[in-house]
């Protein structure tokens, strides 16, 4: 929640074991993401959006497997998406738009089906739109632009029925 709060995120956050939700979009909030928040195992939802978050994103934030809400939008991470995160079969909401993360969409991204949101606009992924993104039968919005895609959009993508937004 925009507090105007500045800094960086304590590693120590990863002693608070109880914690459900951390919501601290809209804030000025610099450095890298903790690995600690990967010990929140009964975490359900991270929003760090808006902020100057740097790094990469970590991996062991997969060992949080009641997330449904990831939201890490619009902050100055890189690298890749973790394949780790395939065992956030949970996953609701997926934003990391507008940051500098390169590679590919992960295919794997097609085995999180409880997905309704998917939002990777304006980073740098190459290659093609994964056709497992077609098994996302939830899916309501898909937000994909402004990175380096070639190829054809999948025949998959037409058939989800819920898609109502498409970027």
């Amino acid at each position: 929640m925009s507090k105007a709060l500045s800094g960086s995120l304590s590693p120590h956050i990863g002693n608070l074991s109880c914690l459900r939700e951390i919501n601290l979009i809209n804030n000025t909030i610099q450095g890298e993401i903790p690995r600690e928040f990967g010990r929140l195992l009964r975490l359900e939802a991270l929003l760090l959006s808006n902020n100057s978050l740097v790094g990469k994103i970590p991996a062991n934030l997969s060992y949080c497997s009641g997330l449904t809400v990831l939201t890490l939008g619009c902050n100055k991470l890189e690298g890749i998406i973790p394949f780790e995160f395939v065992a956030l079969y949970k996953l609701k909401r997926l934003a990391l738009h507008r940051n500098n993360l390169t590679g590919g969409i992960p295919p794997f991204l097609g085995n999180l089906t409880s997905l309704k949101t998917v939002s990777l606009a304006g980073n740098s992924f190459g290659g093609n739109i994964p056709d497992s993104l077609g098994q996302l039968k939830e899916l309501e919005a898909l937000g994909i632009s402004g990175n380096n895609l070639s190829g054809i959009i999948p025949p998959s993508i037409y058939n989800l029925s819920f898609l109502a937004i498409f970027s």
